[in-house]
């Protein structure tokens, strides 16, 4: 108590000894004007008078060596700097512990409680199993002071069982149910479950009947696990109509004739539209059309159609009346003693393409379809050589080997047994080639019996050991060309890849598709060619579909006929 009454007082003095200080600096600043103002003071080091201690505050001045002033301060006590201390009595799991602390200035000691420790406990002992009714209990003991705890565990699942005298089955229509009940002594816990209906298992049952284009059918059928039976109605197809007329019955000078759409399916005449009776010196307007094999109009001002009567020209078709690939003029139809007929030659066929010598045309029948053949050109191309939709191309052959004869592919010996051949343009390194490369396997495997597929590398980027590599890691099982030197891509003028090019059956550069391709754009793009009705030309299609004894139709005629 004494000590401390001895720090208030040097304290105390301390604080009186500064604010006298300040008193003095305060009564010298007034007293040290010159000339009524005031001056900076310019103070020197400190000086120490008390050393700051532990728990006790130091003292200090400096003096104006202009004035001679001087200026007193405190100087703050250091607290103590205690080291990490001595443990006195060790923590245990249950008591605290303590340890000693020493400054390491004035060698003052303190005592600090050390936290108690927490308990190590161990995996525990099952002392009582738990069941579904009741839980049980786990022990604990401590590894460091061998301590007990006893901690609830949780409840045990039911252990359930079926009751089968409370069972429903399900039935086809109708759900079921099952009853579970635990069987633990005590439990009275149970649980109810549907048994979903399984649904009617339909199997064909006698009946039938198909539907026509005009009549609906029925569609009879039973459950092979209940007896249920179902009919069901078939709505009628309709009608299966061509795009073009078929003539029934050809107008005269003495009676009208007839056109009907003619049902694939049944046959029946559709929609029949009278034709007008001729009459005699009235002009009939006959119409003549440069058609493809695939029934698309052929549009070129180069094609010149020249129609003649008994060997004379009568009309002759030019840039202004050859619209669209069609060229109608009104013609004399003669009398009915006397009925013309006329001829028709076609003439500046693009090149590759060729027609029939003559036409004939009756005023009858003045629709004239002028149907082009094509194959592919001979020769060596120019370097100048470029292909469009709708060129014919030069035959080539490439050094890969067809997966039927073993030898090197010709497009023309392809084009005998295929209805297209279709050229891939890539290089290995393409990575939209990559991504394509197995939806256009997944179409060639679809249609490879009616379209060859050939891919074709021209650039100098690769060589022929990562072509071959590329072909065998993508699995390709078409043709695969490879060589700086084919000149077919700079013939399209491509200088980007994919691109994808398809010849028809004639040569003819029918669709040019650029870009990375799907499966759906590749199976839009073969499917028109593998179809039955592909070849459009009568010329070339083929009647082995149809009966000996059924009469072959009279010609097929557009809707906007007569």
């Amino acid at each position: 108590m004494r000590k401390f009454s001895i720090k208030l007082l040097l304290l105390f003095s301390a604080t009186l000894l500064a604010l006298g200080g300040f008193a003095l600096s305060a009564c010298s600043e007034s007293s040290h004007k010159t000339d009524n103002s005031a001056h900076e003071h310019q103070f020197g080091s400190w000086t120490v008078v008390t050393e700051a201690k532990c728990e006790e505050a130091g003292s200090r001045y400096h003096v104006c060596s202009v004035c001679g002033y001087r200026e007193d301060d405190v100087i703050p006590y250091l607290g103590h700097n205690y080291d990490r201390g001595e443990v006195t009595v060790e923590a245990t799991c249950s008591t605290p512990g303590k340890r000693v602390r020493k400054c390491t200035r004035c060698q003052k000691e303190k005592e600090e409680t050390i936290e108690k420790l927490n308990h190590n406990w161990d995996e525990g002992v099952i002392v009582e199993p738990s069941t579904c009714i009741k839980a049980g209990t786990l022990r604990l003991t401590c590894s460091v002071c061998k301590t007990t705890e006893d901690r609830e565990l949780f409840l045990a699942p039911h252990d359930l069982q079926e009751d089968s005298a409370r069972r429903q089955e399900a039935t086809c229509e109708e759900d079921g149910k099952r009853v579970l009940v635990c069987s633990v002594p005590g439990c009275t816990y149970e649980q109810t479950e549907t048994i979903r209906a399984s649904g009617h298992i339909w199997t064909q049952a006698a009946g039938d009947t198909e539907p026509t284009c005009t009549d609906p059918g029925k569609h009879n059928r039973e459950c092979s696990v209940c007896g249920t039976k179902d009919e069901t109605t078939v709505p009628a197809l309709g009608h299966d109509l061509p795009a073009e007329y078929t003539i029934d019955k050809l107008p005269s000078f003495t009676e009208a004739g007839s056109k009907s759409y003619h049902c694939r399916r049944c046959e029946e005449h559709v929609d029949p539209v009278e034709i007008p009776m001729l009459q005699e010196n009235v002009p009939v307007t006959f119409r003549f059309e440069v058609l493809r094999n695939n029934g698309n109009k052929i549009v070129d001002s180069n094609i010149v159609i020249t129609v003649f009567d008994k060997g004379a020209e009568v009309a002759k078709s030019d840039a202004s009346t050859l619209v669209n690939g069609v060229f109608t003029v009104p013609l004399d139809p003669g009398t009915a003693a006397s009925p013309k007929t006329y001829t028709a030659k076609v003439t500046g066929l693009p090149r590759g393409y060729s027609a029939k010598e003559e036409y004939t045309v009756s005023p009858a029948d003045p629709n004239c379809s002028i149907w082009l053949t094509a194959a592919p050109l001979q020769g060596t191309p120019s370097r100048t050589e470029r292909y469009t939709e709708g060129s014919v191309m030069y035959d080539f052959t490439l050094p890969a080997k067809d997966n039927n004869t073993g030898k090197d592919i010709t497009l023309s010996e392809l084009l005998k047994t295929k209805k297209a051949v279709v050229l891939n343009f890539f290089y290995t390194t393409c990575s939209p080639c990559q991504r394509e490369f197995p939806y256009l396997m997944q179409a060639y495997t679809k249609y490879k019996d009616s379209i060859a597929v050939i891919a074709i590398d021209e650039t100098r980027i690769d060589s022929m050991v990562a072509v071959t590599q590329f072909a065998i890691e993508y699995g390709l099982v078409f043709p695969v060309a490879f060589s700086t030197s084919f000149g077919i891509q700079s013939a399209f003028g491509f200088t980007d890849v994919p691109q994808t090019v398809v010849i028809d059956g004639e040569g003819v550069v029918s669709v040019i598709h650029s870009g990375t391709s799907t499966f759906d754009d590749f199976d839009k793009l073969f499917a028109p060619y593998a179809s039955d009705s592909y070849w459009k030309n009568p010329e070339k299609k083929t009647t082995a579909a149809i009966s000996a004894a059924q009469p072959l139709p009279l010609p097929l005629r557009k809707r906007e006929t007569y």
